[in-house]
């Protein structure tokens, strides 16, 4: 993989590889290919990733809603009670 020293780098790579997945159904190869992709550039650059997402986010306009459902799902499943 190639090793990036600035955001603006990391950011266009992981870019290219989400347009490229969007590019796919889910059942198709590539869109696992491109989304692998993506998993390891987070895997590898975690801040930049978190970074580049909430940038996204802002730009749609959906960051402040888009956060809250994030945050209310991370909630559901650290609270959720085994059923008997």
């Amino acid at each position: 993989m190639t090793t990036y020293t600035t955001y603006e780098d990391f950011e266009a790579a992981y870019r290219a590889a989400f347009m490229a997945a969007c590019r796919y159904t889910p059942a198709q190869a590539g869109f696992g290919y491109y989304v692998d992709k993506m998993a390891a550039l987070a895997d590898a650059y975690p801040d930049w990733a978190e970074q580049a997402e909430l940038a996204w986010e802002a730009a749609a306009g959906v960051g402040e809603v888009y956060g809250t459902l994030r945050r209310l799902a991370q909630e559901a499943q650290t609270n959720i009670e085994p059923q008997m």
